[in-house]
């Protein structure tokens, strides 16, 4: 017996082609939906990094940028933080109050949110706030031209969102 599904929807009223797409619709969401659901990092969906790796990709990610703009060439970039990251825990608070016959007690207890990572438990971050940047140390092939110089700290103004006084560029050496 071959039944196709041409022949099988020719079979279907309007009524029944419209709960069957309606059927299928809410499939296709639920497995979108599942699916996104087991990939979460531990930490709560969001991929977190620790200072000096957040420091080395922001490193990493300026040089490649600045070196693609004219003039610029080879260039070396340093950035310097005021602190250190900061994450927000999340807790379980348990409020009890006690009634006695000469006073009333009231107890709280606060404990984080453990969650398994692999054989360990790790405490739930709700979100890591990375520390300001307070200068740049940019060093580039063609900082001893003033037109580049400006344009690369226009660039590192702009993306890191800090005051010209805090970038320093010079021209690299010829070694």
């Amino acid at each position: 017996m071959n039944i196709s599904v041409d022949s099988l929807l020719k079979n279907l009223d309007g009524r029944q082609r419209k709960i069957l797409l309606a059927v299928l619709f809410i499939l296709g969401l639920a497995l979108i939906f599942f699916s996104g659901t087991g990939s979460e990092s531990p930490k709560g969906g969001l991929e977190l990094v620790d200072s000096e790796n957040y420091k080395l990709s922001l490193e990493s990610q300026l040089e490649d940028m600045l070196s693609e703009v004219s003039g610029v060439g080879r260039v070396k970039v340093m950035i310097t933080f005021k602190g250190e990251n900061s994450k927000t825990i999340a807790y379980n608070e348990n409020y009890s109050v006690s009634a006695g016959s000469n006073s009333n007690r009231e107890d709280v207890s606060k404990d984080a949110v453990l969650i398994r990572d692999g054989s360990s438990s790790v405490p739930y971050t709700l979100n890591e706030d990375y520390p300001a940047v307070e200068g740049v140390l940019v060093v580039s092939d063609g900082a001893g031209d003033s037109l580049t110089k400006s344009y690369i700290i226009s660039a590192v103004r702009s993306t890191l969102n800090v005051s010209a006084n805090n970038i320093t560029v010079l021209p690299m050496s010829s070694k």
